[in-house]
C-alpha cells in the first residue's frame, strides 16, 4: 500500500494544523485512523514489525519508523514508532509515538 493508493482508495481529511496527521474519513476498518494505517496493516500481513501482547487481549504490532516509511508518508518524520492492532469488531487502531521536538527532521 502506497501513499498514492491510499489517497485513491480512501477519503482522507488533511487537517489545517500541521502537527495533526491526515485521517481516513471513509467508513470501514480504518475510519478515524491516520492515513498510513493501511500501509502498516499491509506490513503486518507481510510478517513485518514486532508483535506483542498488550495485556488487554490484543496482539499489537510495533514498527520503528524508517527512511522508507518517511519517503512514502512524509508526516511520519515527526514520529518514532507506530503500533497497530485489530479489535474484536474488525476495526484497525493505531498508536503513534512522536519524536521529541529536538529530534525531528
Amino acid at each position: 500500500m502506497t501513499r498514492a493508493s491510499t489517497l485513491t482508495q480512501y477519503r482522507v481529511y488533511f487537517p489545517p494544523h500541521p502537527s495533526a496527521p491526515p485521517v481516513i474519513t471513509a467508513p470501514g476498518p480504518f475510519e478515524g485512523e491516520p492515513y498510513w494505517a493501511p500501509y502498516f496493516w499491509e506490513a503486518v500481513h507481510d510478517g513485518d514489525g514486532q508483535e506483542f501482547d498488550d495485556g488487554c487481549g490484543h496482539w499489537v504490532t510495533q514498527f520503528s519508523i524508517n527512511a522508507a516509511d518517511i519517503a512514502e508518508f512524509p508526516e511520519l518524520a515527526a514520529y518514532s514508532q507506530v503500533c497497530i492492532w485489530e479489535d474484536s469488531d474488525g476495526f484497525i487502531h493505531t498508536e503513534n509515538y512522536r519524536l521529541p521536538t529536538t529530534q525531528r527532521g
